[in-house]
């Protein structure tokens, strides 16, 4: 079984707190689960207005 420092659920800002963890001890061992692909919802689909234009066009690909 891994062992893992420090398990993360969810790669968008939750990031915002490990990231400080990371730079003062670089050798942690971190696990980050995610849903979704990584960076977020605002990341990926939601913040960024490209994204947004990218989406429905993924979806109905999907669908299909």
């Amino acid at each position: 079984m891994k062992q893992y420092d420090l398990i993360v659920i969810g790669s968008g800002s939750a990031m915002n707190i490990v990231e400080p963890m990371i730079q003062e001890n670089p050798k942690i061992k971190v696990a980050v689960i995610d849903k979704d692909e990584p960076g977020g919802i605002c990341l990926t689909r939601g913040c960024i207005p490209s994204k947004i234009l990218l989406y429905p066009a993924e979806l109905v690909r999907t669908l299909e």
